[in-house]
């Protein structure tokens, strides 16, 4: 389901950031930016709802190109972090 409360979001886009050995930081006015070995994507345009939704997006597009890539390690995963790479429930509160 999707996070009810900032502290939710907020932990929600740690674990997915962290599934993926990205680094995350939360900026004033609900901005995020998340840091890997390729660079620093910025989500801003938006309130922290959705840009933690876009950027969650983000990570899952990556999460796709990286289990392609390594297949045979599927012990590395984690559970929280791959619930939290999982699509929020279609609802009102998008």
């Amino acid at each position: 389901p999707a996070p009810a409360t900032d502290e939710g979001i907020q932990q929600r886009v740690q674990d997915a950031a962290g599934e993926l050995c990205c680094e995350v930081q939360f900026l004033d006015d609900g901005a995020i930016c998340l840091e890997d070995y390729a660079g620093q994507y910025y989500f801003e345009q938006y309130d922290f709802r959705e840009n933690a939704r876009l950027a969650i997006r983000m990570l899952r597009c990556e999460l796709c190109y990286v289990a392609g890539d390594c297949p045979d390690e599927l012990d590395n995963w984690s559970e929280a972090g791959l619930n939290a790479l999982a699509e929020w429930e279609k609802s009102g509160h998008q």
